[in-house]
């Protein structure tokens, strides 16, 4: 039975020249959903849903709502829909008294507009308060998953990557708070002798200076790397240190880092040394 119902639904659509995927935008309703309608399936959510989905696309196609949700919940217990006409109650006529006023007679037709109309605008209600509904659980289920993902169960410390430009303009204004009138230069460096390759096995926050003299932050991602290239020496500091493969002049360089230890080293023609004891780490 709802195999026919739903083919009937069909073959209205196709006579008003709407195709499916139109009638999902005028509707609002997922293109599966329409088409699982279409090949008379209505089970796909439960029936207080379907029934506001046959409601719509019923809407949208200009046909008697209250005849085909009639035919539908008749399809559903598998009962076939017998259409029933209403006529006009016609009142036998009568004598009138002298100086009566003939009134309009109230038939089971004006009865029964009245009620569609009142059951229209119960429906448009409904759609209203469930739209509305949609919005808020919509609304929750995004602040959820924005706080689950990037709040929730969170020890890490995210440090944002500033451009070289920010650094600078961030330490001279700090220069100038301090009582400092003086303008801080950067000294641009003049050769690359050491190139340095930096590749992420874990997520590692790295501040390094080249030459003394210019300072870059960022983040490395695992499976990420940065290359650099400088003149005389790199002092980097890594907050991951176990995180990291060091690469200098095109060879590997040891570096025994521990996973979430923050380490202090720097980096030239000689090697790599660590800072906080001045021993070279081989």
């Amino acid at each position: 039975m709802l195999n026919n119902f739903a083919d009937e639904l069909k073959q209205v659509r196709l006579s008003k020249n709407i195709s499916l995927q139109q009638l999902a935008v005028r509707t609002k309703i997922d293109y599966k959903f329409l088409e699982a309608m279409e090949n008379g399936d209505f089970e796909f959510l439960p029936e207080l849903y379907v029934k506001s989905f046959v409601k719509e696309y019923i809407r949208i196609l200009e046909l008697d709502e209250d005849i085909y949700i009639k035919k539908y919940e008749a399809a559903k217990a598998g009962k076939v829909f017998e259409e029933q006409k209403v006529e006009e109650v016609k009142e036998l006529p009568r004598e009138k008294p002298a100086g009566h006023t003939p009134r309009h007679n109230v038939t089971a037709f004006d009865l029964v507009r009245k009620f569609k109309m009142r059951e229209e605008e119960v429906s448009v209600q409904k759609r209203k308060i469930k739209i509305l509904a949609y919005i808020i659980a919509g609304t929750l289920i995004v602040t959820g998953a924005v706080y689950l993902l990037i709040f929730k169960d969170s020890d890490n410390i995210i440090v944002p990557e500033k451009s070289w430009e920010e650094i600078v303009q961030d330490t001279k204004d700090r220069y100038n708070e301090e009582g400092n009138g003086e303008n801080i230069t950067v000294t641009p460096v003049s050769a690359d002798s050491l190139k340095l390759v930096i590749r992420a096995t874990d997520t590692t926050w790295i501040r390094l200076v080249l030459d003394d003299s210019r300072t870059e932050e960022f983040i490395l991602f695992p499976g990420s790397q940065k290359s650099m290239k400088t003149a005389d020496n790199y002092r980097i500091t890594f907050g991951n240190s176990g995180g990291v493969q060091l690469q200098l002049n095109d060879k590997p360089l040891l570096f025994p880092g521990k996973k979430s230890s923050v380490t202090t080293v720097q980096i030239d023609s000689s090697g790599i040394k660590g800072l906080d004891d001045k021993t070279v780490i081989k």
